[in-house]
């Protein structure tokens, strides 16, 4: 849990701690002026019932969001290993064509070379070594 919920969980625990060592309190109906009518009703059991229905939908709705984050978080690597096995047949492919070039180009690089030192070798005359 993060630290939000875990403070909104310990927060309600001691309420509800704090109403069950005083139920006989929180069960008394009092008078209580609704604006255009005085009914008896508990107010602290009727303030305690909406503390439980707002954490239900505080801790559903976490819940709903941490389910949506995990199923869009598995959606994305998926897509991402799609992506990535992609990626790789595509370097594979431009590796074999890239062995095919330099298969197919390094034996006319070796004979142009090979001419250009036959070349140097026939206007290169052999110079004689002075011996000191």
């Amino acid at each position: 849990m993060k630290s939000t919920s875990t403070v909104v969980a310990v927060v309600v625990l001691l309420i509800v701690a704090i109403v069950a060592n005083n139920w006989g309190m929180v069960i008394q109906h009092v008078p209580v002026d609704l604006g255009v009518t005085t009914v008896n009703l508990s107010i602290s059991l009727l303030l305690l019932v909406g503390l439980v229905v707002v954490s239900v939908a505080y801790f559903a709705t976490i819940g709903r969001l941490r389910m949506q984050t995990a199923i869009e978080s598995r959606d994305l690597h998926r897509e991402l290993d799609k992506a990535r096995r992609a990626a790789d047949t595509t370097e594979l492919s431009r590796i074999a064509e890239l062995r095919t070039y330099l298969e197919r180009e390094i034996p006319q690089i070796e004979l142009k070379l090979d001419q250009a030192l036959e070349r140097l070798d026939v206007r290169v005359p052999a110079t004689p070594t002075v011996v000191r």
